[in-house]
C-alpha cells in the first residue's frame, strides 16, 4: 500500500538550518531512531525517519515449555519538509507516526506547530479531475453523516459503474450529504490508477502509482484548500 498525508506546520527557522539539525540526528550506532536527509534546498527537505523496535518473543513447544527470544523491527517513513503549504508531506507511515513527530519535534527545540488538516472533498476531487482528466470518474464515497433516524446517524458508502456525482437518486443527494472519503479513478501516461483521498488529507492506493502523482495531487489538494 502506498499512502501520503499532509500536515500544515509552523517552522522557527529555515530549511538548511532544520536540515543541519536533523543530521545531528542520524539513525546510526546505539540511536533507536534518527533521520536521514536525502536533499536540503532552501524551500524544501526530503528525507526518511527510521526507527529500531526490540521486542521478546515467547513460543511455547508441545510440552508447554516457553522459549524467549528477541526479535528486532524497524519502521520507515519518508518526508518531505516545506515552507510552502502545506508544510509536511509524511508517506508509507506506520499506523502510529508518534515517533516521528515526537523526534522532529525535538530536532526544533519543540518550537515547531502542527495542524492536522480536513479538505473539502468536493472541492479536492474537482481539482483532481482538472490535474488528472483522462478517464477520471469517481466511482465511490463514503458519507460520513447519513441520517438515519432523528438521533442516529449512520456511515453509507455508495459504488456506482460510472462517475458517482452523476447518480441522481431521491434517497441520497450527494450535494447536500457529507462524505468523508473518495475512490478515483483515471489514466495517467496511459496506465489506470486508482485512488482513495479522505476529508483529513491522506491520499493512499492499494498499488504503486508513478512518483510523479503525489506532487500533482499535492498541488490539487492546495489548490481546493486556497478555493
Amino acid at each position: 500500500m502506498r499512502k501520503v498525508r499532509w500536515f500544515g506546520v509552523t517552522w522557527p527557522f529555515s530549511m538548511f538550518t532544520l536540515a543541519k539539525r536533523l543530521k545531528a540526528v542520524p539513525f546510526e550506532d546505539e540511536r533507536t531512531m534518527g533521520f536521514e536527509v536525502d536533499r536540503a534546498r532552501q524551500d524544501y527537505i526530503e528525507g526518511r525517519f527510521f526507527e529500531r523496535i526490540s521486542y521478546q518473543e515467547t513460543v511455547r513447544d508441545p510440552r508447554g515449555t516457553e522459549y524467549q527470544f528477541e526479535r528486532l523491527a524497524f519502521n520507515s517513513v519518508e518526508f518531505r519538509c516545506s515552507t510552502s503549504f502545506p508544510q509536511l508531506q509524511v508517506a508509507d507511515a506506520p499506523r502510529s507516526t508518534k515517533s516521528f513527530m515526537n523526534l522532529l519535534s525535538q530536532a526544533t527545540d519543540f518550537e515547531m506547530t502542527i495542524d492536522a488538516l480536513r479538505v473539502d472533498l468536493t472541492k479536492w476531487i474537482k481539482a483532481m479531475e482538472r490535474s488528472f482528466p483522462e478517464g477520471f470518474r469517481c466511482d465511490a464515497v463514503r458519507l460520513s453523516e447519513f441520517p438515519f433516524s432523528e438521533f442516529a446517524k449512520a456511515r453509507v458508502e455508495i459504488v456506482s459503474s460510472k462517475d458517482v456525482r452523476e447518480d441522481k437518486s431521491e434517497l441520497i443527494n450527494l450535494g447536500k450529504l457529507p462524505y468523508d472519503r473518495a475512490q478515483l479513478r483515471f489514466k495517467y501516461l496511459g496506465e489506470p490508477i486508482c485512488l482513495v483521498i479522505t476529508q483529513d488529507a491522506v491520499l493512499r492506493s492499494e498499488n504503486e502509482f508513478p512518483s510523479e502523482v503525489a506532487p500533482l495531487a499535492r498541488d490539487a489538494f492546495v489548490t481546493s484548500w486556497e478555493e
